[in-house]
Order: structure tokens, then sequence, then C-alpha cells
């Protein structure tokens, strides 16, 4: 009896401690944080929720990584590096586990495990593929830290070792400029301006440069010339891959593929739209859904929608010229009239002006036709200015002004079209017309004097 009773005790602790291994392993697995995902559209917050219970199903260093990927993406930082962290411990020999943990610590402000986070995947990135300029990134991210931490000198050394990755050497740029070493800044900045002539950081960046070694005349060019570079470079590369990898998931992901359907089957885009606007509304949904819907002809649901984005959002001149096309399209003339008028008055749109100037015209007043024709070619000419198409700028200017030449700003543009291409006399003339109009034009006064040496009034 006594043995039989110690095999039963011995049977109870033999369960009682395999349960107990088992509860001390279950517990010791890593679990994915929870995070409060209530103001997310319910298409990011579902993705994000079916993220975590694929990384509790089945915690595999690449599942942690796409989790951790997506907190990070959405402002959870801590969460974001808590996963990366796990990816980077299952997977010693993963490039973007530990790039992206580096990143973690580099959203946290925590600069120098930022630092060394970046260093552990430097050893990493020759043996990978996937990842493009995996070196350089690395690199940039110990210099954006450094930067963090004060240390010019090596942030500069960092930035140099990251070789033609563009974002480093914009920051080295911007390191030489700031330490008074314009010359040594100058010969990357005429590269870089080479190779990317629509890139306006550069020119800003050179024209502090070239102040600093003397050539005011040089500066003056390039500033300038920031009007028509139209490329603007991101500030911080990290940030732009936060950003990519946010439009990739959810509803970003899912409005990108609605913007694509728009083009070349609208219907199905409507479809798609009108169900995540149902789910949650969200601006950029409704903005989408109004295209698609004028695409198919559906022109009294697209002024629906553009009342209520004004009511929640407020009047735009973009949105009261849509208004006006879609009241147009409904035979209600009138007050597709009225609204181009009030988008006319809040900004210059060369659409608008050139359907008020058939509205006059069929109306039979010319006069007023062709002020708003004027208007029109004079937007456009503005506009092509500001991307640095020239003769169709001054094409377009010309018109405009043949048409109504009281147009002051359309006579300061015709000037910098004629200044850049070097006729410094049709220049002068068309800044005098300019000034003729509005003596207050700031901006033709100050070339005119650049020109001539002189003020107007002298």
């Amino acid at each position: 009896m006594k043995m039989l009773t110690r095999l039963l005790q011995a049977g109870i602790a033999i369960e009682i401690l395999g349960a107990a291994f088992f509860v001390v392993v279950w517990l010791s697995d890593p679990v994915p944080p929870r995070s409060d995902l209530a103001h997310y559209h319910p298409a990011t917050a579902d993705e994000i929720r079916s993220l975590e219970k694929t990384v509790r199903d089945s915690g595999t260093a690449d599942n942690w990584l796409t989790l951790g990927k997506a907190y990070l993406a959405g402002g959870f930082f801590p969460h974001g590096e808590y996963c990366c962290e796990q990816a980077a411990r299952d997977d010693a020999a993963s490039f973007e586990a530990h790039y992206w943990w580096g990143v973690a610590l580099n959203q946290l402000g925590d600069t120098s495990q930022a630092i060394e986070g970046f260093r552990q995947a430097l050893p990493l990135a020759d043996d990978q593929t996937s990842v493009d300029d995996a070196r350089a990134r690395c690199w940039y991210g110990i210099g954006r830290n450094l930067l963090r931490q004060e240390d010019a000198a090596n942030a500069e050394a960092a930035f140099r070792k990251a070789g033609d990755y563009l974002p480093a050497r914009c920051q080295l740029v911007r390191i030489l400029v700031r330490a008074d070493r314009g010359s040594e800044a100058i010969a990357i900045l005429d590269e870089l301006v080479s190779r990317y002539p629509n890139e306006s950081t550069f020119y800003q960046l050179r024209a502090r440069a070239r102040e600093q070694t003397g050539d005011t005349a040089g500066a003056f060019d390039d500033r300038t010339h920031v009007e028509r570079a139209p490329d603007r470079l991101r500030s911080d590369s990290i940030i732009a891959e936060l950003q990519f990898e946010f439009g990739a998931i959810g509803l970003n992901r899912q409005l990108g593929n609605c913007s694509r359907l728009t083009a070349e089957q609208p219907q199905q885009a409507v479809t798609c739209l009108r169900e995540l606007l149902s789910a949650g509304w969200r601006t950029e949904l409704a903005v989408t859904l109004v295209e698609a819907e004028m695409r198919i002809g559906n022109a009294q649901q697209a002024v629906d929608l553009l009342n209520e984005l004004m009511q929640r959002g407020g009047t735009t001149p973009e949105r009261l010229a849509q208004l006006a096309y879609g009241h147009r399209w409904l035979e209600q003339d009138e007050m597709s009239f009225e609204l181009l008028h009030r988008a006319a008055q809040l900004m210059h749109i060369e659409s608008v002006h050139d359907a008020l100037s058939q509205a006059y015209l069929t109306r039979g007043e010319s006069e007023l036709s062709d002020r708003h024709r004027a208007l029109a070619s004079m937007t456009g000419g503005i506009a092509a200015f500001r991307e640095n198409r020239l003769l169709e700028a001054s094409s377009q200017l010309q018109q405009a002004l043949q048409l109504d030449p009281g147009l002051s700003n359309g006579w300061f543009y015709l000037a910098e079209c004629y200044r850049v291409e070097g006729q410094d006399e049709d220049a002068i003339d068309a800044l005098r017309r300019c000034l003729q109009i509005d003596q207050n034009h700031g901006r033709a006064r100050s070339r005119l004097l650049r020109l001539t040496g002189s003020n107007p009034e002298d």
C-alpha cells in the first residue's frame, strides 16, 4: 500500500513538474505588444491585428520583422523596437532585422544604441541582395545619429563612407557649408546639380557656399534658379523609408490600388472606395472617390461628396473647381458659373480661367472672355517657368500680355524668362512695364536694380 501511495505521489509530482515546465516555456515565449489602433482606419487596424496574430501563431524572425516595420511606420516606436530586436535575436544573420532595429532605436532618440545597431548591420550588408545601397544606408544612419550627438567630424567621416548615396552626399554638403568650407562644398554640389538639375536643395546649398567664396553673382543665380527646380529632396531618408512602409500597409496600400484602378477600371475603383469610405471617413478616400465617380458619369454622387468634403475640411479652390465641373454635368450652368468665379477669386487655376473664358464667350461678353483667357495663359506660363520650360513659358506669357497688357505678374515672369536666357535689355523693358502697373512689386524692383544698378525712380 505504501509503495502504491509513493508511486501515485511520484506520478503526481512528475505531472506537476511537467505542467510547470510547459507553463514556464509558454510564459518565456515573446509575445507581440498590443497597440491602441483606435485612431486608424479599420483597413489598417485589421491588417496590423492580423500581423500580431501571425506572430503569436508562428513567431519567425520574418514575421517579427514585418510586424516591427508596421509598428514603426504607424508611429509605435517602442513596439517596433521590441519586434525588430526579437527578429534580430532570432536571425543573427539578417541584415534587414539589424538595420530596422537601428531604425527603431533612431526613432526612439537613443543615438548611441542606434549607432551600435547600424554598426551591427554593416558586416551583414554585403551578404544580401534584396536591399539597395545597404552599406550606404547604415553609414547614413550612423552619420545622422552622430550629428544628433553634435559630433560633426565623425558624422562627416560616416557620410563620406556612404559614397554616392544621395541623402548622405546632401548631409555631407550641409556639414561643409555650416563649417564655412564653401570651396569643398561647391566641388560636390557642381556634380550634384549636373546630375539632378531639377533638385532645388542643391541650388540652395550652392548659393550659400558661393557666398562664402565671394561669388555673389553665382549665389544670386542659384537662389533664383530654386523657383525653376520643382523637385524637393527628402530631408531625412530614414523618415522617407518609414513613409514608404506605411504606404504599403492597410488603407494606404488599398488606396494606392484604387487610385491606379481609377484610370483604367473606374467602376471597380468606385466600388472599392465606397466600401472603404463606409468603414471609416478619410479625406484622401473621398478625394479619390470624387475623381472615380466623375469618370463613370456619377456627377450627383461626386457633387454630394464634394459638399461633404467642404463641410468637413473646408473650401479650397480645387474643390470649388471640381464642384463647378459636377454642376455643369448636371446642366446647372449658373451654379457652375458662380462656383468657377469663387475658385478664381481664391487662386489662379488655368482650367478655371479657361472655363470662365468659354462661358463669357458663350454669353457674348468678349472682353471678359479675353481677360480670363489671358489669365489662363499667364497661369500656364508661370507653371511652365517653374518647371524650367522657358520657351513654353515665354510663349504663353506673351500671349497673355497681348490679350491683357495690364498683368503685372505676366511682365515680371516674362522678364525672368528673358533674364535667364541672357536677354537683359528685353528683361529690363519687361520689368519697367511691370512696375508701371504695380510700383510696389518688390521682386521686379530688386531685379531691375540688379540689372541696371539703379532704382527705377533714379
